[in-house]
């Protein structure tokens, strides 16, 4: 149980798995679901998840979860969700 009490490290290191695309199948409730077997799937096989900054995940959790932006919001979505958030493609370089 220790060991999800923390976020693991998102190094470049380990390989990743890229969350990206804007389509979305079924409603909300499935996406949510799609999103968390993700954060699971990247914690038991030891890598990193990554989500692009104009997926189907950003826009639903966005909607769900951050209506007030701070500052820093991108700082708290990543440790929140134990996730890495890419602008682009040029940002991915050197990610497996």
């Amino acid at each position: 149980m220790q060991k999800y009490a923390q976020c693991p490290d998102i190094t470049k290191d380990k390989p990743i798995l890229l969350l990206e695309g804007t389509k979305v199948h079924g409603r909300t409730g499935n996406n949510l679901l799609e999103f968390l077997h993700a954060i699971q799937e990247a914690r038991d096989m030891n890598i990193s998840l990554g989500i692009m900054s104009k997926s189907w995940a950003m826009n639903l959790l966005l909607k769900m979860w951050m209506a007030i932006e701070s500052d820093d919001w991108r700082i708290q979505f990543e440790r929140a969700f134990c996730v890495k958030l890419f602008n682009n493609e040029k940002q991915l370089e050197g990610w497996d």
